[in-house]
């Protein structure tokens, strides 16, 4: 990911302090908790259901693997939806109108879109 560049910088900003809200200083081990990053679907092929398979193809593989847990950080409505859809519960949430990364207002055209959530779902085998 060092390979995107400084205009990603304030979005992993947001989604470390994310991390830290909902973790703090607990590292989990190996195997424990699986991490959904960056869900995203072509526009064309938006309402057909595709983001609400591929999670459910990455729980049910996460499952077979043997993790407990699964993370996500859903940035906005309808990735939040999707996630809560699938069984996820929100646990931390930030706000895109309050955060600052190095002094700036980075997310300000979408501020009043809320923010980031953290969600977790236990997986069962």
């Amino acid at each position: 990911m060092e390979c995107l560049g400084a205009k990603f910088d304030p979005i992993f900003d947001i989604l470390r302090k994310l991390e830290y809200a909902y973790r703090g200083d607990y590292v989990p081990t190996d195997g424990e908790s699986v991490h959904l990053f960056l869900l995203g679907v072509a526009e064309r092929f938006g309402g057909r259901g595709v983001a609400q398979q591929l999670v459910a193809q990455c729980i049910a593989n996460a499952t077979r693997k043997g993790y407990r847990l699964a993370v996500t950080e859903a940035t906005n409505h309808t990735s939040q939806h999707i996630f809560r859809k699938d069984g996820f519960v929100e646990r931390v949430r930030a706000s895109y109108q309050d955060h600052r990364y190095e002094g700036k207002v980075h997310f300000a055209s979408i501020a009043d879109r809320g923010g980031p959530v953290l969600m977790d779902r236990l997986l069962t085998p």
